[in-house]
């Protein structure tokens, strides 16, 4: 009986993934989530940590009680590349759970052709697919794309301690707490840059402005000791962060308000010009976040 239970425990499961079929799918994603028009990233940072970001998705469902569960198929046809997609956790809830009639096994499948075509793989490739095969497509994919540039931006908030140390907060939260201590020093707003590619990066200049029809402001000589100074390298898998007091932000959105009509200042956006002449957004910052008042 042990022995039998033992090798029950040693056959793969339908999500017994090998390290090529991970390899492959986050290689052939095109860095994100499969479903159609999703920009969401396979992997974020979080306190400088990359952390993954989607779940491996079964086009058959990997049980009985699966959507899209096809009995007739084996656990090595289930956990194979070709029965795989990378879903964020929105859409994999909404495809597997929430809505699963609408998203038939064919609908999925032509997501994972659509968004593996650009890297060469097909149908003929799908069916004779082996891990020594998966390892050479990998290579072939990275190999013809050659080395890419990624460089990505993105806002914070927070308050300085001195002018060597910063305390972060998520932004939604960070005007609870931007005078709750009175050993912190005035609230700044941060630009973050990290290059995620395989290639070295230079950012030229920083600034953020008031959109949708604000000004944009460029302050960087007020943190000489902290802010990194422009032009400045990013090497592959580094990051770097500029700040600027807030105080001059909640200005330029009020007078914004007060002259332009309803709408005028919304929100903040970062801008990172790049030494390639590329010009990189962060994501918008509400105005309301800020300040109480606004």
């Amino acid at each position: 009986m042990d022995s039998v239970a033992c090798m029950a425990k040693s056959t793969p499961g339908p999500r017994d993934y090998t390290q090529g079929t991970e390899r492959a799918l986050f290689t052939f994603s095109g860095m994100s989530c499969y479903y159609p028009q999703c920009s969401v990233p396979v992997v974020v940072f979080i306190d400088e940590e990359p952390v993954c970001n989607v779940q491996i998705a079964h086009i058959h469902g990997a049980n009985p009680r699966s959507a899209r569960y096809e009995p007739s198929m084996t656990d090595d046809q289930r956990r194979a590349f070709a029965n795989l997609i990378l879903l964020c956790t929105p859409h994999h809830t909404l495809v597997d759970r929430l809505r699963p009639d609408q998203y038939p096994a064919t609908a999925l499948q032509e997501w994972k052709q659509q968004r593996e075509a650009d890297a060469g793989i097909d149908n003929a490739a799908l069916a004779e697919l082996t891990e020594d095969r998966l390892v050479e497509l990998i290579e072939k994919a990275v190999g013809a794309a050659g080395p890419q540039r990624s460089v990505t931006a993105e806002l914070g908030l927070g308050v300085t301690l001195g002018h060597d140390k910063r305390v972060s907060w998520p932004p939604e939260k960070a005007k609870d707490y931007f005078f709750s201590d009175p050993e912190y020093g005035p609230p700044v707003i941060t630009v973050t840059a990290r290059n995620q590619g395989a290639l070295k990066a230079y950012v030229d200049s920083c600034r953020i402005k008031v959109a949708p029809s604000g000004p944009t402001l460029t302050m960087m000589g007020e943190f000489p000791l902290t802010n990194p100074a422009l032009p400045c390298s990013l090497d592959v898998g580094e990051s770097c962060v500029w700040q600027f007091t807030l105080e001059p932000f909640l200005r330029a959105v009020r007078a914004t308000r007060a002259v332009f009509p309803e709408g005028s200042a919304d929100s903040l956006i970062g801008e990172v010009t790049l030494g390639s002449g590329e010009t990189v957004e962060t994501p918008e910052l509400p105005a309301c976040y800020l300040s109480a008042d606004l």
